[in-house]
């Protein structure tokens, strides 16, 4: 028997046609990130194929990922991450510490550099 917020959560899906649902007709745009005057260093730490293999050397399997083909991330300012490549992305998952002011904040570095 499902607890009351699981059975709120599956009444929320009756009655959803997923076969009418046409992946390939789909309205994705593609969405440009606004100019931001910040450019990543140029990476020339390990690849991520030898991370990987850190990874499975280092980490126990109980630390699995969720995801296939995972993005190394090497740098990040403000609001943004940058991988390997200097590829940019906008960062939806911010931790606690990131979210009131983002990654390498001018301000907050400086304090604590002084």
């Amino acid at each position: 028997m499902l607890g009351s917020h699981q059975q709120a959560h599956e009444d929320s899906f009756q009655g959803v046609d997923y076969e009418s649902l046409d992946q390939t007709q789909s309205t994705r745009r593609e969405i440009k990130m606004p100019q931001f005057d910040y450019e990543p260093a140029k990476y020339t730490g390990p690849s991520l194929e030898e991370m990987k293999a850190k990874r499975a050397q280092y980490v126990s399997p109980a630390n699995f990922m969720f995801y296939r083909n995972p993005i190394m991330i090497v740098d990040g300012n403000m609001q943004y991450l940058y991988d390997q490549d200097g590829k940019q992305y906008l960062d939806y998952f911010a931790g606690i510490s990131t979210v009131g002011v983002g990654h390498c904040h001018p301000r907050v570095t400086s304090k604590i550099k002084e």
